[in-house]
């Protein structure tokens, strides 16, 4: 036995041992969290950014910028300083900025808005909102775990020991979806390491890398 098999028979014991203690529904809730929260606040943010956008954020923006225009000494000017700075930035912040018939400052302010402050201002909104969705589900997730853990407590809980039981066999299932995928990996590189790598040699001696991969969904 080499420090792999080690490694793999510690991780699937210690996810074993974590689920029993935990818990099958406080194992299950914490997995919801990112298998549920993750594409819960994506869906959310990404259906709406654009409307919180044009309805709350838009004609503030447009406002402000209209405000700061008014302030500078000429047209040409604006639009020189406007073009160099969109130059530096990245082109998924900005869009195609046209000024032709943008004769007014209420029509380069137009431009301006949705062209170089709008694209950023979507990330930023979508950013914010997705972390707010998930916050909210982490915290709510949080809130019934809490809710569980205390109902377990207590001495004639229904279900208690199945709880356990159940709650290891998940630790189980979590297990074998890491040592199938910790050995797939480890099989990957084993053929484009050269083979006189110290970490190579263990791995081919490896007992139970040998019998996972038997048996492993992932590796063909």
């Amino acid at each position: 036995m080499n420090y792999i098999d080690l490694a793999f028979i510690v991780i699937a014991a210690l996810m074993i041992i974590a689920g029993a203690c935990r818990g099958f529904m406080v194992s299950l809730l914490s997995m919801l969290r990112l298998i549920v929260g993750i594409p819960l606040a994506y869906f959310v943010s990404d259906m709406y950014y654009a409307q919180l956008y044009n309805r709350f954020v838009k004609e503030i923006v447009y406002n402000n910028v209209l405000e700061e225009l008014s302030q500078t000494q000429s047209v040409e000017s604006i639009i020189s300083n406007v073009k160099e700075l969109t130059a530096s930035l990245p082109e998924v912040f900005t869009k195609d900025i046209d000024f032709a018939g943008a004769l007014s400052l209420e029509e380069i302010s137009r431009v301006i808005t949705d062209s170089v402050i709008e694209p950023i201002a979507l990330v930023i909104i979508r950013i914010l909102i997705f972390a707010a969705i998930f916050i909210a589900f982490y915290i709510i997730t949080g809130i019934i775990i809490l809710a569980v853990k205390r109902t377990r407590k207590k001495e004639h809980a229904p279900f208690k020991k199945t709880d356990y039981v159940l709650g290891g066999a998940f630790g189980l299932v979590k297990a074998l979806a890491v040592v199938f995928t910790a050995a797939t990996i480890i099989s990957y590189i084993s053929g484009i390491i050269p083979q006189d790598n110290s970490f190579i040699k263990q791995a081919e001696s490896s007992y139970a890398l040998e019998f996972i991969n038997t048996y492993n969904p992932l590796f063909k």
